[in-house]
């Protein structure tokens, strides 16, 4: 696929990312924000800005930390600070695990400076204060016009990815590819879309599914959308995105509903997972000697999983602050005496070996950073579901979309690893609960209405 595709696609981003952030109150923080989530996955791996000789690149997610500190460099030299509103939203508690977190893993740091790579140090708490600005920024300068932006961003993030995921099932497999193909059975290769790893493209497409459900109640175009949406993440057959999209469907109607709707989604959840078996048994019976069954259904990679985190949880007495970084020789050491090593191509003619990373976002602070390290990060996710899920209103049908943008993370950090701040549905989760608890403070968006905010543009 040729560079010019992925050029193309930077400046249709470039492009609607202007047309969206017009039609709000705060155009250069609309841009910078709606930007970032179009273009981020591309920016990051083709089209890279590499900077030999500096040892480091200009990732997007660092152009991000610099972009929201001169934006809020500027905004406090000119005076126009966050804008007025009435009522105080008093300080999460969920955020007091954010810093405590962010000191545990830079007192890893530097307790295994000597064993890890300097770059490491240098770049994993970067990421966290990128976290933590970016939720910050949020939470201070988003008003409603820029939330309804962002949500608009989502919608046409996921329209996009999900013809790209098709295109590269149906078409051509590395049509506007940003990651490395996987094989998903057989000669079939998973799609990705622009994301650099299937289960990545997966969390998005979940969560503007559910974006989709309280955007277009109502509306003739809901169920198509969520039916383009659904269809892009079958086809990453990655079989843990498609349990946490039925988890989150069914749970709907018990989170945002009342009454009788509540007894009708327990039923409907009681009924998709009685329809999910019988679908794998039909499905075992008719073509059970596929290679799809073979290679997906039937592939048992659970059993290595949990004998990975036996040995994980067994050596968090011997390293109380953790081993570092994947490239440690405690780590290497650890997971080359319990066999549990991969052979990769190095790209020239040998082979080399390397440990499997921890298939568990939990255990993998805990391998990387120590056991205190993962009861903070633990408290920090329940900490933050449950303070999101206490404000879900039906007055505000938007107040899901925080909630579900932590479940997302919740779950797939059972059975993959992402703990790092620096992935892109992390940052942009943090993102939507900043601006989330920006707008509480206008009682006026808590209601359901048609009128926009009247306050005076800034940037």
């Amino acid at each position: 696929m040729g560079i010019a595709v992925y050029i193309l696609y930077v400046v249709a981003a470039l492009m609607a990312a202007g047309l969206l952030a017009k039609k709000t109150d705060r155009k250069i923080l609309s841009f910078i924000l709606i930007f970032w989530l179009f273009a981020q996955p591309v920016l990051n791996t083709v089209l890279l800005i590499h900077t030999p000789g500096l040892g480091f690149d200009f990732q997007p997610n660092r152009i991000l930390l610099i972009a929201l500190l001169l934006y809020m460099f500027f905004v406090g030299m000119l005076g126009l600070g966050a804008q007025s509103r009435s009522g105080a939203i008093r300080r999460p508690p969920f955020e007091k695990y954010i810093y405590i977190y962010l000191m545990l893993i830079f007192a890893s740091l530097v307790f295994n400076f000597s064993y890890i790579r300097a770059q490491t140090v240098a770049t994993v708490p970067l990421e966290i204060l990128t976290f933590v600005l970016l939720y910050l920024v949020a939470k201070k300068y988003v008003t409603e016009s820029v939330f309804e932006a962002i949500i608009s961003a989502i919608i046409l993030m996921a329209v996009v990815s999900a013809v790209i995921a098709l295109v590269q099932i149906g078409i051509d497999s590395s049509f506007l590819k940003t990651g490395d193909p996987r094989r998903a059975f057989g000669n079939v290769v998973r799609s990705s879309a622009t994301f650099q790893a299937e289960y990545e493209l997966g969390y998005f497409q979940i969560l503007a599914i559910m974006v989709a459900m309280v955007r277009f109640k109502g509306s003739l175009w809901r169920y198509p959308l969520i039916a383009l949406f659904a269809a892009s993440l079958f086809v990453t057959f990655h079989r843990l995105d498609i349990l946490i999209l039925l988890v989150c469907l069914s749970t709907y109607g018990l989170i945002s509903g009342k009454g009788g709707q509540k007894i009708a989604s327990l039923v409907a959840m009681i009924f998709i997972i009685i329809l999910v078996v019988l679908s794998y048994l039909a499905l075992e019976s008719v073509i059970g000697n596929t290679a799809f069954v073979k290679e997906r259904v039937k592939e048992d990679t659970v059993s290595g999983r949990l004998e990975q985190y036996k040995v994980i949880i067994q050596s968090l007495p011997d390293f109380p602050f953790g081993m570092g970084d994947y490239t440690s020789k405690a780590y290497y050491d650890l997971m080359n005496k319990n066999q549990m090593m991969e052979t990769i191509y190095a790209g020239t003619a040998d082979w080399t070996r390397r440990p499997y990373q921890v298939h568990n976002g939990y255990l993998e602070v805990g391998a990387l950073y120590g056991g205190v390290a993962m009861v903070i990060y633990m408290l920090l996710l329940f900490s933050m579901l449950g303070y999101f899920k206490k404000r879900v209103s039906m007055g505000f049908p938007y107040s899901i979309v925080p909630f579900y943008a932590v479940f997302i993370w919740v779950l797939s950090n059972i059975s993959n690893p992402v703990s790092a701040m620096r992935m892109y549905f992390v940052l942009l989760m943090a993102m939507l609960c900043g601006s989330f608890l920006a707008i509480q403070r206008y009682p006026a968006v808590m209601e359901i209405k048609d009128q926009r905010s009247t306050t005076s543009p800034s940037i």
